[in-house]
Formats: structure tokens, sequence, C-alpha cells
């Protein structure tokens, strides 16, 4: 296993695991490359994210390593599953399947550790299954994430030199990119902008600048309490949010990592075939969850966006009508699947019972509905 890093004391895998990619795969002289995909951490929001940043690195790192001859091939099947289109290469000699059973695992990871990061990429096997594995990735995500994460791939394609920050900062164009600035925009903003974030306004405390840039700062409530609105977190908070320190977009993620847990933990021979999430906010959960369970995840409901929030609708027959206006199923999507539905959270759940009935109504097999949202406890 290569393992290239801006700090490369550490033990390796230990630290936050940001990105990983499970790559099963025939032996190297085996006349058929057959290929399988396992675990998948890959966040992609915004992207290319870590996500697409690690399967950058994984196409990087083997590119070089493969045949001319079989160069053309290569970008052809990239563009092939980018558009979802039928898979047909001959020339590549493989196969991608679902059974594992046979094939040796390696393993591909993004980590982070005490605010430095490390690639872990794994060189054994051959170097066309692993960037076959990379690209295939690619289908575990929604079409919107697949067309935004692709042009990374391309771009890897075309890189010879070291799998460090130089990498990173080709990747997405800019000489002043870093790996937090990949995992939270906003930072990467304020950090090309020149500007250096000092602390965040602690509760009633009031901050005033002055026209010669002096900062001056008073506590205005004697008394608080810390207080924050997990609905921030949940709901309403942009995804490229900082609040306390916390990104809102790796705590959506890790609430769609805990709620796979507990499915896994209550239900370990579940039959989901596929998860949805209710547009908008619970994407990103529910795209944790499928990644977790080793399901497809799908866009199954088209929103209307000049409809408002329902749940703070005043009356109960008005939110039940704004649901149907709202949003719409796609049928394509339920008929004759065991659906998991992911939303965000549920206040009341009147939405949540009128959603299940669309998709009963688009030809779901059976429904299952859950929240992302924490237990709420100790009010």
């Amino acid at each position: 296993m290569t393992d290239t890093a801006s700090r490369a004391d550490g033990a390796r895998s230990l630290g936050d695991v940001l990105a990983e990619v499970e790559v099963f795969h025939s032996r190297s002289h085996s006349p058929t490359r057959r290929l399988a995909l396992g675990h998948l951490i890959l966040p992609v929001e915004p992207a290319p994210g870590v996500g697409g940043v690690l399967l950058a690195a994984m196409v990087a790192t083997h590119i070089a390593q493969i045949d001319e001859d079989l160069t053309p091939d290569v970008h052809r099947l990239l563009q092939q599953v980018e558009r979802a289109d039928r898979v047909v290469q001959p020339r590549l000699r493989h196969r991608y399947q679902i059974d594992r059973h046979g094939l040796t695992r390696t393993t591909h990871r993004l980590v982070g550790d005490g605010g430095e990061f490390r690639y872990e990429i794994d060189g054994s096997g051959d170097a066309v299954q692993h960037t076959l594995g990379a690209i295939y990735c690619l289908e575990r995500l929604d079409v919107l994430a697949r067309h935004a994460v692709a042009p990374a791939l391309r771009k890897a394609m075309r890189w010879r030199g070291p799998i460090d920050s130089t990498f990173l900062s080709y990747l997405v164009g800019s000489s002043g990119a870093t790996m937090a600035g990949v995992v939270d925009p906003r930072a990467w903003a304020l950090d090309m902008l020149g500007f250096t974030q000092v602390r965040d306004v602690a509760p009633g405390e009031a901050v005033f600048i002055d026209e010669a840039g002096r900062l001056h700062a008073q506590q205005c409530v004697a008394t608080t309490r810390h207080t924050p609105c997990i609905f921030e977190f949940v709901y309403f908070a942009r995804p490229d949010s900082i609040i306390d320190n916390v990104s809102v977009q790796r705590a959506r993620m890790r609430m769609g990592e805990r709620l796979a847990e507990k499915i896994k933990r209550e239900r370990p021979e579940h039959d989901i075939d596929v998860v949805i999430p209710i547009p908008d906010t619970s994407r990103t959960a529910a795209l944790q969850v499928a990644q977790i369970l080793g399901v497809k995840y799908r866009e199954g409901f088209i929103k209307n966006r000049y409809i408002g929030r329902t749940f703070i609708m005043p009356g109960q027959e008005q939110r039940q009508k704004s649901v149907r206006s709202k949003l719409n199923a796609i049928d394509l999507e339920f008929r004759n699947k065991n659906v998991l539905l992911v939303d965000d959270s549920i206040v009341r759940g009147t939405t949540s019972a009128q959603i299940i009935d669309l998709a009963r109504e688009a030809g779901a097999r059976n429904v299952y509905f859950a929240s992302a949202a924490p237990p709420v406890r100790y009010p």
C-alpha cells in the first residue's frame, strides 16, 4: 500500500476516515478481470468533495501503469458510466459483478488526523482493476453528483506527479486549495480572500469593528447558556455552514452513518432495494445510508421549489394538500421495489404519511420510512 501524506509519522488508518473505497478484484494474471465494490464512504458535496478527491487519487496513482493502448478504453468506460450507458468493453477484459466470492479485497482511504490529511492508496494488484473500481464507484452516486465528480477523474488521468497537496491544487484548479477547503467550502473561500477565522461570537456577546479595523467585544448578558438549535444542523442551515466549529455537512453525514448502523444492528437481514431521500436536506444522510448498507441510492421525488415549507403551514388540511403539490414521484424508481425513504426529521408526521402514500401509489412493494435526526433527549 502506498501511503502518501503531508505527515507520514502517524500509524496507518489512525484518525478520521473522510472517504473510503473497498475494491474486490481477481488475481492479476486472471484471463478476465473480475471486480466488485464493497463498503464505500464517498462524500461528494460540494463536488468533488473528499469522496471525489479519493476516487481521483486512485485513478492518478494507477493510470500511469496502464498500457497506453488501453487508455482510450478507460476514457470510454468513464463516459459510459457517467451517462449510465450499457457498458461493453471487450478490450479491458473485465466483468463488474456483485458477488465478491473468491476475490481479493483492497482498501483505499482518505484520512484526516489532527488537521493533517493523508492518502492511503493500495498499490497491490492490477492497476486496471483499481482504476475500473474508481470509475464504477460513480454508479453509486446520483445523476447530478456523477456528472460533477466525473470531470475530476478525467483530470486525474493526466496527472503524473505525487499524490499530495500539489495534486489537490491541480485537481481543483487553485494553488491555494487545501483539503479543509474541500471539506468546508466556506473556509476555502475565506482563506482565498485572505481572511483568518478568529472565533465564533459567544452567546450574549456583542462585537463591533470600528473604522480603523479594531475589534471590540463585550459580554452584554451576564449569565448565558449555550443552547444551539438542533434544527440548524438537521434542516435549516446550509450544508456549507460551520456552527460552533462543527461542519453542518459532516454532521448530516454522521446522522446518516448512525441511521445505517442502527438499521444493520436491528435488521441485519433487511430487504431494502433502494434508498430514496425526501428532497432536499436529507440527501446527505440518505447517501451515507445507501453506501453503508450497500444498496442503490436513487432520486425518486421531484420537488416543486415554489411551495413553501409544509410543516409550518397553519392548518392540517393545507399541509396535506401542499405535500402533493410539492412532491411528485418518479414511478420507475419505486415500481416493485422495497424502498427506504429517508427524511431529515419528523415533526408532526403529516407530510410523512402523505409521502408514504405517494411511494405506494408509484408502485413500491414495501415502503420503510426513517428519520435521520438524532433522538430528542433531556429537553
